[in-house]
């Protein structure tokens, strides 16, 4: 642990941090290692704390397979604390009560604090020494105390922690083939219409598992009743830990996950010489259909355990779709597990080609399956079920409840009215006079909207303000003050009012009149 930098004074200063807090100390945890580290700095709250610390961890008693994982997928968090209250001591207690730990030692000492984020990602490709300087965020809070400081201003400050990761021998390189893997991970991406592709793969994995177990599925392989009593067995199948871990069960196992748009089909099996590399090599080549072939990769342990042979997910809404709202992001919407499960999908999606570095764990399947998803039966799949998704949550509850199966024809009837009664119910969108008036009426819509975007449709009851025309406000008064302009403008040129003036009028003063002489 090497330094933090610009750490927050405000709302508090440094000066009553120091008086009523203790020093500044990090606390972390190395992903699945119990081990609780923590440093304390030597230098009381100031702009620039210094830890210059070292902490120990043996990578060689954590499991290779978890480790990978979490270098890979997630990411080191390390909490800054520097507002933790102090203990006042009372008149009545002694020193050794003061010492003494108990239930309430930290009830007073726990203040708000810090986190900041660490991708350890390159150490999984073999790097001996990384060194990262990372932001550092408000974290969730500490406990309620009766006395406690507001939250530090982290953001505002730009607060940034370091840390130097070195390592004795390179890390995880080449674990595979060093650890004796025999396991491998492949996964399928195809579209969502591409049906044949999920039903090849879920006859292999049953005939394969089938035959590993010990499960009997008759000779007959064209009989239905037979096939399916294979397939409730195998759904019915625990995988135990001994067999979890047995390299020579020829076993696949994995997860179909599939939405409106794309399919993705997470298969785990042998590495050479088992059931899973005949399963790839029986797949048609074609462009529709990309591979992640993780022979590269072997792993020691299973990953996708819970069942004997495939489970559904479909997820109500695309992952893309999923991955864009706000929502998703947001600590009280989205739980933990949920968010890195559908995240692991996104960057499967994204991948054009390679191996992954990253999968969803059976708990992070089941996280998001919970929220935005729902178990389909194998049945339901094989079927034909098409992955519609929808708008509305009526129709939504309703295609829950109707399922391809319940629309076959029964035994004696019509197979005439079963072929319109199928074709009626396809997608659940029936095919009546009112739906197609209102498709023809929406494409003379679209063409006149096109025409003319002056014009105001209305799709409810009429208004008063879709009757009036649209008027541009600045044309309009441009359009009045030419008129003003123009009342004073003739063919001659302006024109000006005349204004009538008063002759004037010269006053006839009298002639001077002859001198009065009085006598």
């Amino acid at each position: 642990m090497l330094r933090a930098e610009s750490m927050p004074d405000k709302p508090t200063s440094y000066h009553d941090l120091k008086r009523i807090c203790n020093p500044v100390f990090t606390k972390f945890n190395f992903f699945a290692d119990p081990h609780t580290h923590q440093s304390v700095s030597s230098q009381r709250h100031d702009h620039r704390v210094a830890f210059n610390t070292r902490h120990l961890v043996l990578a060689g008693l954590l499991d290779e397979d978890t480790l990978r994982e979490d270098l890979l997928g997630k990411k080191l968090m390390v909490e800054l604390h520097d507002r933790d209250l102090k203990r006042i001591p009372q008149p009545y207690q002694s020193e050794q009560d003061l010492s003494q730990d108990g239930p309430d030692a930290d009830a007073v000492g726990t203040g708000s604090f810090g986190v900041a984020h660490f991708p350890l990602t390159e150490l999984a490709s073999g790097a001996m020494l990384v060194e990262i300087v990372a932001p550092v965020l408000p974290g969730r809070g500490g406990r309620r105390a009766p006395r406690s400081l507001p939250p530090a201003q982290w953001l505002e400050s730009g607060t940034t922690l370091a840390v130097r990761v070195e390592s004795k021998y390179p890390v995880l390189a080449n674990s595979g083939l060093l650890s004796g893997g025999v396991f491998r991970r492949v996964v399928i991406v195809t579209s969502a219409h591409d049906e044949a592709t999920p039903l090849h793969v879920q006859r292999a994995v049953e005939e394969c598992n089938a035959r590993a177990l010990n499960i009997n599925v008759g000779e007959d392989r064209a009989d239905d009743a037979v096939v399916a009593a294979a397939r409730a067995a195998l759904q019915r199948y625990v995988l135990t830990d001994e067999e979890a871990g047995d390299a020579e069960l020829d076993i696949i196992t994995g997860h179909h996950i599939f939405d409106g748009e794309m399919r993705l089909i997470l298969l785990e099996g042998r590495t050479e010489g088992g059931s899973l590399g005949a399963l790839l090599a029986s797949l048609p080549s074609v462009p529709s259909v990309r591979i992640h072939n993780g022979a590269a990769r072997p792993y020691s342990q299973r990953l996708w355990t819970s069942l004997a042979t495939l489970t559904h997910t479909f997820l109500t809404r695309p992952i893309r779709e999923l991955m864009a709202r706000t929502d998703m992001y947001l600590r009280l919407r989205t739980t933990e597990a949920c968010f890195a499960g559908l995240d692991s999908l996104i960057k499967i999606l994204e991948k054009d080609d390679g191996p992954i570095e990253a999968f969803p764990t059976t708990e992070m399947i089941a996280a998001f399956t919970i929220s935005y998803g729902e178990r389909k039966d194998t049945e339901a799949v094989l079927a034909g079920f098409s992955p519609t998704v929808f708008l509305n949550a009526d129709a939504h509850a309703r295609e829950s409840k109707v399922s391809r199966l319940s629309q076959a024809a029964a035994p004696g009837q019509d197979s005439t009215k079963s072929s319109k009664s199928m074709l009626a119910h396809a997608g659940f969108h029936p095919a009546t006079f009112l739906s197609r008036s209102v498709r023809l009426r929406q494409e003379k819509r679209v063409d006149d909207t096109n025409e003319d975007h002056t014009h105001v449709y209305s799709y409810g009851s009429s208004y008063l303000s879709q009757l009036v025309p649209r008027v541009d406000y600045d044309a309009a008064m441009h359009t009045a003050e030419l008129a003003r302009r123009r009342k004073w403008q003739s063919p001659e040129g302006f024109c000006v009012s005349s204004y009538a003036v008063p002759p004037k009028q010269h006053l006839q003063l009298a002639p001077p009149s002859a001198p009065v002489s009085v006598e």
